[in-house]
């Protein structure tokens, strides 16, 4: 089971994405990456203690069940990193119907419908400043980057607050997705105050795990273990610096992705 594991994503990667699942994807010029989604933030900081919601959201492809899930667990939320987001017809109006949120896409690929997929970093408070890093390396057979949004958020009480919100590279061995975490970690080191590195890293092997932990020791971060995970190995993380009070919970029962949504208390003064 572990072999499996371990090598299904290389062996499988060319069915995944063969036939119809490929579509004719361009990746955009970086003047066309950042696109926003929504922009009701009514907010002017963060709150002393504010709550994160990090979901591998699968593009939406559950439809309304997916929408239902969203708006409960984003009813509370402050800041929601999401990967696997759309700008579509179906997705920024999900967004935009919370009211009270910014909402930014860094595209990976534009598909030949007009539609985009990259990830997602929305907040109740408008970003200082908002940035994106691709994957120095690129799946094979779509020929597309991961994303990496990095955005800084005031806090009421304390220093801004820098939120990394990571896709990482999936199908290529384990040096190019070394390759990827180390050019964001690049950023990271530049940052002297708080942050929060969070996504779905895509670590299904015990190298990969064991390189992202001990880079992100060395930036200083620390892992939060979440409440009832049950996975073995999972392919979502939090990593914080500057947040000595966090609580971090898997959400087994939601089903209207592949991916479990995180769900995070923390205080970062």
């Amino acid at each position: 089971m572990l072999l499996t594991r371990l090598f299904l994503p290389l062996i499988f990667a060319p069915i995944l994405f063969a036939g119809t699942s490929v579509r004719a994807q361009t990746v955009p010029p970086d003047s066309q990456v950042l696109h926003p989604l929504s922009l009701r933030a009514r907010a002017s900081a963060l709150p002393a203690r504010f709550e994160l919601l990090v979901w591998n959201v699968l593009k939406g492809e559950r439809g309304e069940a997916w929408a239902r899930d969203f708006r409960t667990l984003s009813a509370n939320a402050d800041v929601l990193l999401l990967q696997e987001g759309m700008r579509d017809s179906f997705m920024p109006a999900v967004l935009d119907s919370m009211n009270n949120l910014d909402a930014f896409l860094a595209t990976s690929f534009t598909n030949n419908d007009g539609t985009s997929t990259g990830v997602i970093s929305a907040s109740t408070v408008r970003p200082s400043s908002i940035h994106f890093r691709r994957s120095p390396h690129r799946e094979p057979v779509t020929n597309t980057p991961k994303m990496s949004l990095f955005v800084t958020l005031p806090q009421a009480a304390g220093p801004s607050i820098l939120f990394v919100n990571t896709h990482g590279i999936n199908f290529v061995d384990g040096s190019k997705f070394e390759t990827q975490m180390r050019d964001i970690a690049q950023v990271l080191e530049a940052h002297a105050g708080p942050l929060v590195w969070a996504g779905d890293f895509n670590t299904w092997n015990g190298g990969r795990r064991r390189f992202l932990q001990t880079l992100t020791q060395s930036l200083g971060l620390r892992e939060l273990i979440p409440e009832g995970r049950t996975e073995s190995m999972p392919l979502d993380h939090v990593f914080v610096r500057g947040c000595p009070s966090a609580r971090l919970v898997v959400l087994e029962s939601i089903r209207s992705s592949d991916h479990k949504p995180l769900q995070a208390q923390l205080n970062c003064p």
